[in-house]
This record gives C-alpha cells, sequence and structure tokens, in this order.
C-alpha cells in the first residue's frame, strides 16, 4: 500500500499550486476521498538532505465563497488570518509581492522572536512567504485557497526547505507548520464568517504601505497627471530625551529641530523628486492624509520633519493608493 506521502504526489510541491491556479481554485477530485477522511491534513516528507518538504490541507467546512474572495480576504488582512503574535499599534499591511512580514512568536515572560518573511511570489489563489536573515527556521510556505469537488474549501500550505537543512529543523518545522497553519484554518473561518465579500477586489490594485519615522524612498516611479492618495496614522515618540509622542500632524515643539520651521515638529511631509531636486526642494505637507495630482514625474519619498530623526522610537504607517493617467 502507497504512504501518504507517496499518495500526495499528485499534490506535491509547485504542481499543486499550478493545478489551483490553472483550474481558478477548483479541484476536480475530493481531497479527503483522494488523500485522508480529515479536516486537518499534515503530510510530511521523509527527512532527507533536500530539507523538509510538506503539504498541509485544513478545511474551511462547505461555503458560498469561492476560492477568490477567501484568499483575497487573507490578502487584505493577513493579520487576521495568521496566527502570530502583531504589537498593537504595528503597520497593518496587505500581501504584495516585496512586502515583509514579523512573523512574531510571544514567549511568555521572555523576548519576541520576530521571524521575518517576505512575500516573493503572488498569484490569483496563493501568495508565497520566503524567509529572510533572522528567522528561526529557513525556506518558503505558499498559502492558498481552493474549492474540491465535493463544494469543500481548503487551506492549504506548500512548505520547503533549503538544501543541507539540519534534520532536528526538519523535524521542528514539520511540529510548528503543522499546528499553524491549523490555527491559522481557524481564523479564516471567522474571518468568512465575520466578513462580507460584496466584491473580489484586485491583488494588482496600485496601493502600497510603508513604515515611516525618518527619510524613506519608496521607489515608487508616478508620472505627471498620476492622483495619489496618502493617508498616515500612528504614533511616534520624538527624541532621545522625549521631545514628546505625536501622529503624522506633528507636535509643537523647539523649532531648532525641525527641516521646516513653518510646519510642527516630526509631521509627515512627502514630495516628488526629481533629477534636478536639491536636498530640501519640493517638500510638501501631508500630515495624516492628503490627495494631490502629480505636477510633474518622479520618484516619491517620505520625510518626518525632524533633523535628528535617529533618536526616534515608533513609525506611521503610510498608505498610498496611486491612479495612474492613462
Amino acid at each position: 500500500m502507497l504512504s501518504l506521502w507517496a499518495n500526495a504526489q499528485i499534490f506535491d510541491n509547485k504542481t499543486f499550486v499550478q493545478v489551483v491556479e490553472k483550474s481558478n481554485g477548483e479541484l476536480k477530485t475530493s481531497i479527503k476521498k483522494r488523500l485522508q477522511n480529515s479536516d486537518h491534513i499534515f503530510i510530511a516528507a521523509p527527512v532527507s538532505g533536500e530539507g523538509h518538504n510538506y503539504l498541509s490541507f485544513n478545511s474551511l467546512g462547505k461555503s458560498q465563497f469561492t476560492p477568490k474572495q477567501v484568499i483575497n480576504a487573507i490578502k487584505t488582512d493577513p493579520n487576521d488570518a495568521f496566527p502570530y503574535f502583531r504589537a498593537d499599534g504595528e503597520c497593518s499591511q496587505k500581501i504584495k509581492k516585496g512586502n515583509v512580514f514579523s512573523l512574531n512568536v510571544a514567549l511568555e515572560g521572555y523576548r519576541v522572536i520576530e521571524n521575518p518573511v517576505q512575500v516573493t511570489v503572488v498569484n490569483k489563489y496563493s501568495f508565497t512567504f520566503s524567509t529572510l536573515p533572522g528567522h528561526t527556521l529557513q525556506g518558503s510556505a505558499t498559502h492558498g485557497i481552493c474549492k474540491d469537488s465535493s463544494g469543500e474549501l481548503w487551506l492549504f500550505q506548500v512548505g520547503t526547505g533549503v538544501l543541507g537543512e539540519a534534520e532536528l529543523k526538519q523535524k521542528l518545522n514539520y511540529t510548528i507548520a503543522k499546528k499553524m497553519w491549523s490555527q491559522m484554518a481557524e481564523n479564516v473561518k471567522g474571518m468568512i464568517e465575520n466578513i462580507k465579500f460584496d466584491s473580489q477586489e484586485s491583488e494588482d490594485s496600485n496601493d502600497y504601505l510603508y513604515r515611516v519615522n525618518s527619510y524613506v524612498n519608496t521607489e515608487i516611479s508616478v508620472k505627471k497627471g498620476d492622483r495619489i492618495s496618502i493617508s498616515a496614522s500612528g504614533t511616534v515618540k520624538f527624541g532621545f530625551w522625549l521631545a514628546g509622542s505625536g501622529g503624522p500632524e506633528g507636535i509643537s515643539f523647539n523649532p531648532a529641530y525641525n527641516y521646516f520651521t513653518d510646519l510642527l515638529h516630526g509631521c509627515l511631509i512627502g514630495r516628488i523628486k526629481t533629477l534636478n531636486s536639491g536636498t530640501r526642494d519640493d517638500w510638501f505637507y501631508i500630515g495624516i492624509g492628503r490627495d494631490i495630482i502629480a505636477a510633474k514625474s518622479g520618484t516619491l519619498e517620505f520625510e518626518v520633519n525632524d533633523n535628528q530623526p535617529q533618536d526616534n522610537d515608533g513609525k506611521f504607517c503610510v498608505e498610498v493608493v496611486i491612479n495612474s493617467m492613462k
């Protein structure tokens, strides 16, 4: 009799992700009949020199919602889906290629391990997190949603390790992943119950999120005529000796510490930089938000009105939406 892992090879690695994408998230087979009659299926490859390799399936039950609606809900509010600790006030961002998340593990009475990952692939029905330096483990995990032939929705993960991964690390990965993705499924069930899916939001929308408490080059190229909507929130503690805490609108403080004395200390400012822009040219006030139409083409940059930003603690969450000129 074939082992569960051997029986699952039709779903192995990128092949399964490709099947889901090509079938618009709708499978022509039943997961439970094909693999195992269980709501929680975790299939781990034997430990080897090629690193860990697993397939995880957690049932979300039978639902009226489509795989696209559910995966878009996760992409929009990943902090509601993932079973990790997020400090109060930390920016919440969407799943976008290049975005970095801290899959924090809160240890009671001890330090918090951040476990940074980066979004390296975004598909219609799945996306991939790859570990960054500082993460406890190494490798990648693809997260996705599919619906099988019985009408059952599934949250699935495909985990892939690195060559030469230690046997202990592989076993640890299996232990953590099995628990984490089962908990994530419970979180997603809650999202399905509480979120109204009025539309299928496009994952290709031109929106971005940045954490700002000093100079930031967004590397976003805008064109003359583009409509740019910027909104900001959060709190920053200004100064080593705590000049005060404030939001993106800034605070009243000694103007000697400001780049621009006519604006409040620490307020959020921005500009569209061109090749001819000097260090202090073209900056404009943003505060908690502003809508502008780009008067010229260039690169969007952010800054806080503080000439000693290295002493600041905390960051503003700055969301940018760009409607490009046709």
